[in-house]
């Protein structure tokens, strides 16, 4: 079952208008195309590709690293190490828990759920990682029946967070050492567990976001990089620290996260055949997107995969800094997040899988307990199925009035599915068989795409191969319909 299917007038999937769970807002227009997808991909046997060439190996490596994991819990649940409970109590718990259910544990799994209960009393969890790592943890096993832990955590890290929109190790008021610190390490982190709230259907307040905004806008470095600690703004003398490849990533995935949850809904309400503003270039919005445009060509300049770019040498008090593994998360969140297949020149997701398989010792770790179980989130990144290519057409942006249209559509796909699922950018200029990858492949825009002919030869490959070509009339233009 092959077609090519044109799909007119269409509502804006590209608002960033996700179903609110616990809202009950589901645009009727975007579930429509929602739904259509849906069934373009149960009836299609071109299946979604793991990202990754020998999907065997990979599992196997992810079933060694929960192996190894699961042999280092603790009959009371836990896992534990000295460094990380004298400074991070309960956070090597939740980092295991997280990773292995990524890897695959079922939310039900007494392990999982022993490993929980143990964190239940959180009166010495007063770090800015932990509670990130507990939020995501409880959205992870039952977001419903968590939702006061949930609330709470959302609640701390809301009131930790620093007016110029940064987070650190330690409480903003009180003593210690950490009192006042700031960090792109736990501000990413901060990031990521609201994100993953706010998709779970709680709310957090749109102030949280825009101060991130200027948090990561501001310490951007000049060659489009971010490092770990933060200069403060006072301090006119103090140089600023050289970029780093995980902050580098993590930045990339973060404003992506700022970006759909202030800007998503930049353009006026679709009205029937259009949005007003589509595909202008919205001055509100321009800082973030050359943010981001940046920061990616920092990664193609300075992407490796068998050491961290910008790494120094290692000092006790740096738990992550140097963490390799947790580098490759950093990649691959980025990577996901921005439809990326290449870092520079190279597939980003056959190399972290390759380097990790590689590195993994005959006990399944890469090293101890946190090294393993960030490897095992970045193996798991590294294998997300793609399941819808976005073709780039033409020298303009037309293509792509909707930036995020695509990661929209797959994320609330994947939640239907209950399966990780990725999407990417497709260029058939560059990489033409990147088009089958992929059991789905969207054209869209206001005019009639731009493609050239030797491309023909490859879309009809895909289509005989058993590929969809979903053609979707941006704001309804005829001019796209008729050249499509």
């Amino acid at each position: 079952m092959s077609k090519a299917t044109s799909y007119r007038p269409l509502s804006k999937c590209g608002t960033g208008a996700e179903p609110a769970v616990r809202a009950g807002k589901t645009p009727g227009s975007y579930l429509v195309l929602g739904t259509f997808v849906a069934t373009l991909l149960a009836a299609n046997p071109l299946a979604a590709q793991p990202a990754v060439a020998s999907a065997d190996r990979v599992d196997l490596s992810i079933r060694r690293a929960a192996d190894f994991l699961w042999s280092k819990q603790r009959r009371d649940g836990r896992w534990v190490s000295e460094e990380f409970e004298e400074r991070y109590p309960g956070g090597l718990t939740a980092l295991s828990a997280l990773a292995l259910r990524a890897g695959g544990a079922s939310a039900a799994d007494h392990r999982l759920q022993l490993a929980a209960k143990s964190l239940d009393d959180r009166t010495k969890m007063r770090s800015i990682s932990v509670r990130s790592l507990t939020l995501m943890l409880w959205c992870a096993l039952d977001p419903d029946r968590r939702s006061r832990d949930i609330e709470e955590d959302i609640r701390f890290l809301i009131t930790q967070q620093h007016s110029d929109g940064a987070w650190g190790y330690g409480l903003r008021a009180g003593r210690g050492a950490d009192r006042g610190s700031k960090d792109n390490s736990n501000t990413q982190i901060a990031l990521l567990a609201l994100s993953q709230a706010r998709r779970a259907g709680f709310d957090v307040n749109a102030v949280v976001w825009r101060r991130a905004e200027r948090s990561w806008l501001e310490s951007q470095n000049e060659d489009g990089g971010w490092a770990y600690p933060l200069v403060d703004a006072d301090d006119t003398g103090a140089a600023r620290p050289d970029s780093h490849g995980s902050m580098t990533a993590a930045g990339i995935a973060s404003l992506r996260l700022i970006h759909d949850a202030i800007y998503a809904e930049a353009e006026l309400p679709f009205n029937g055949r259009g949005a007003a503003r589509c595909g202008q270039d919205h001055e509100k919005t321009r800082p973030i997107r050359e943010a981001i445009d940046r920061a990616e060509r920092w990664m193609d300049e300075h992407f490796q995969v068998d050491a961290v770019p910008g790494a120094k040498t290692p000092s006790p008090s740096a738990l992550i800094e140097n963490s390799w593994t947790f580098y490759l998360y950093c990649v691959g969140r980025a990577g996901i997040a921005s439809g990326r297949k290449r870092f520079g020149a190279t597939q980003w997701h056959r190399a972290i899988a390759d380097q990790l398989i590689r590195r993994q010792a005959a006990d399944g770790s890469w090293g101890g307990v946190q090294e393993t179980a960030m490897g095992l989130l970045a193996l798991q990144k590294a294998r997300t199925p793609v399941v819808l290519g976005k073709l780039r057409c033409g020298d303009g942006q037309d293509w792509n009035n909707d930036p995020r249209d695509a990661e929209h559509l797959v994320a609330w796909y994947a939640r239907q599915t209950g399966a990780p699922l990725a999407w990417q950018v497709v260029d058939v200029d560059q990489h033409s068989a990147d088009v089958l990858d992929a059991p789905v492949l969207l054209i869209t825009g206001h005019d009639a795409p731009e493609i050239p002919e030797a491309a023909h030869a490859v879309l009809r490959e895909y289509v005989w191969s058993g590929g969809t070509i979903l053609g979707v009339a941006c704001c309804s233009k005829t001019a796209f319909a008729n050249g499509f």
